[in-house]
């Protein structure tokens, strides 16, 4: 195997398996000596889920270390690159990065990569193995992808279409793929990716077995001798390198991560699918005819049709009207970036982007309405951008934070879960609509500035507490909800019921618990507690004081 792209990806994968199954499948591929003569890129899935823990410890951090001891160990002169996606944007299918590009004596560049990333978003898997192929494109050399992953595409795409459209453009590509502790539906959606490229697709449901899959593949194929390939047909020259401009005629950077599309036009128009999809400036070889050519950078497109010949190159200049626009949102002017916080940007043709927290995206030029939202607060604007242009704007959705904390009485912290709602609050000073809320202590809300109803509730016991929000600052809230808690037994009790009691009105249910106990924590106040036996009921009235515990027997 003479090049090489290795695609880590990670939902569920126990350490063992990152540790074992990773080693052993790239150590045993490293084993043959051709990587350290060829290029090969490294792809790492930067997706959210990366955070989840294995035994106390996020899955990124098992990646991280499996990948740099591996690295530790490869030949010196070893030519490898990294990629990765999901790292930087959330939700966003075209967040895929080749952050060092391959060179020798990279392992210490990529290591120091890995380290530093982020995991934020969606898995572009497909999308990851096309540019990486086409990476490898641009030397001729065999690119093979070992795909070990426990999870499917989540960006709409579909494997088994990157497999062919790949072997179609003359990439000479073979994928394995090793699906550990996928269903059989998910496997079959992940196995054409080998079947169509000739290459394995092995089911491993535990480490040991993901371990056995990888000695049967990797280990197998690097140590039994391969047979001599009949001279390869000599390759038809490049005949077609289109150039992307900015609509002015400015030149855009290779590296703005523009695509093009080819479809095929027939007798009855465009063809619906593309035959081709190319990145940066190419120049390849296609199948001679008539396409229409599309070219995208971000949200923004431009199309033309083109007549592509068997002889000569087709130079192609497309103008696109695009433009670079990246957000700040923030809380308050000169404040830090909102992590995580939406903003949403919408061209007049109806083309639209999210972006969260600061990150940018390729519009199309013109005006661009943009909506930041910083937990309640939302402001709107507009921004006008010129083709070319690189905009970074700071907007402000004014806010203020609120913590909000709760206890059933001094010194007594409550056995319940905490329930905090935050209300808008009317000039007579009730609730109005529901904004947001949460559970358990220390609740954090960003809001915009105004009034506001803090309500705390543990089951039946309740209070709430006026306060303001101003831009800029944030305030604590300590919610005392001057409750306690009852207790009652009953006995071969069907179930037991408590009743608020009052002077003027009748008693008021409450709830009730099944069987011959019924814990519950109450406002302060006077209640009734009753067993229900068939058709018999025993009862008592008790009273709650704030962090008081009342137990009682129900005859």
């Amino acid at each position: 195997m003479a090049g090489g792209v290795f695609i880590i990806r990670s939902n569920s994968l126990d350490g063992v398996f990152m540790r074992t199954g990773f080693l052993a499948l790239v150590c045993a591929t490293f084993a043959s000596g051709a990587m350290a003569e060829e290029r090969s890129i490294i792809v790492l899935d930067g997706s959210g889920s990366m955070w989840g823990q294995i035994d106390g410890r996020p899955k990124l951090d098992i990646a991280r270390d499996a990948l740099g001891e591996v690295l530790a160990g490869i030949p010196a002169d070893t030519s490898l690159g990294f990629m990765a996606y999901g790292h930087r944007n959330k939700g966003d299918c075209s967040d895929i990065e080749l952050i060092v590009p391959p060179a020798p004596g990279s392992a210490p560049a990529i290591s120091a990569a890995a380290a530093k990333m982020r995991f934020l978003g969606k898995t572009p898997l497909s999308e990851a193995v096309r540019r990486a192929a086409a990476e490898m494109r641009a030397t001729e050399d065999k690119a093979t992808v070992i795909l070990i992953t426990d999870g499917i595409e989540t960006c709409a795409a579909d494997p088994c279409a990157v497999a062919t459209e790949l072997e179609s453009q003359g990439v000479d590509f073979t994928a394995h793929v090793v699906g550990f502790g996928l269903t059989k539906e998910e496997g079959r959606q992940v196995a054409c990716l080998a079947e169509n490229t000739g290459g394995k697709y092995i089911e491993a449901q535990d480490a040991g077995s993901l371990v056995e899959a990888l000695k049967t593949t990797v280990a197998t194929e690097a140590k039994t001798p391969q047979p001599t390939e009949p001279p390869k047909p000599k390759a038809m020259p490049e005949n077609f390198a289109p150039r992307l401009l900015f609509t002015g005629g400015t030149p855009v950077p290779e590296d703005a991560g523009n695509s093009w599309e080819l479809f095929a036009i027939g007798a009855n128009g465009p063809a619906t699918d593309s035959t081709a999809v190319f990145y940066g400036a190419p120049k390849v070889q296609v199948e001679p005819g008539r396409y229409l050519l599309v070219a995208r950078l971000g949200q923004a497109r431009s199309d033309m049709e083109i007549e592509i010949g068997a002889t000569g190159l087709a130079t192609p200049e497309m103008e696109i009207s695009a433009a670079y626009v990246e957000i700040v949102p923030q809380a308050e002017p000169g404040g830090p970036a909102i992590e995580g916080a939406p903003s949403v940007l919408t061209a007049p043709t109806g083309d639209s982007a999210t972006l969260y927290g600061a990150a940018g995206v390729w519009m199309p030029a013109g005006p661009i309405a943009v909506e930041v939202t910083v937990g309640t607060a939302r402001v709107q604007t507009e921004i006008t951008a010129a083709p070319g242009e690189r905009l970074r704007r700071e907007i402000v959705a004014a806010a203020g934070t609120v913590i909000v904390d709760g206890f059933l009485a001094p010194g007594n912290a409550g056995t319940g879960t905490l329930v905090v709602e935050i209300y808008a609050r009317t000039p007579d000073g009730t609730r109005g609509d529901l904004l947001v809320y949460g559970y358990g202590p220390e609740q954090r809300y960003d809001l915009a500035p105004g009034p506001y109803l803090a309500v705390g509730r543990m089951q039946f016991a309740e209070t709430e507490q006026p306060f303001e929000i101003v831009t800029g600052e944030t305030r604590d809230i300590d919610l005392a909800l001057n409750g306690g808690t009852a207790i009652a037994t009953a006995e071969g009790a069907d179930h037991i019921e408590v009743f608020a009691l009052s002077e003027t009105d009748e008693p008021t249910s409450l709830g009730y618990e099944y069987g011959a106990r019924y814990e519950v924590t109450l406002s302060t106040g006077r209640y009734r507690m009753i067993a229900y036996r068939g058709d018999k009921q025993s009862a008592a009235d008790i009273d709650i004081t704030p962090g008081s515990t009342v137990e009682i027997s129900l005859p």
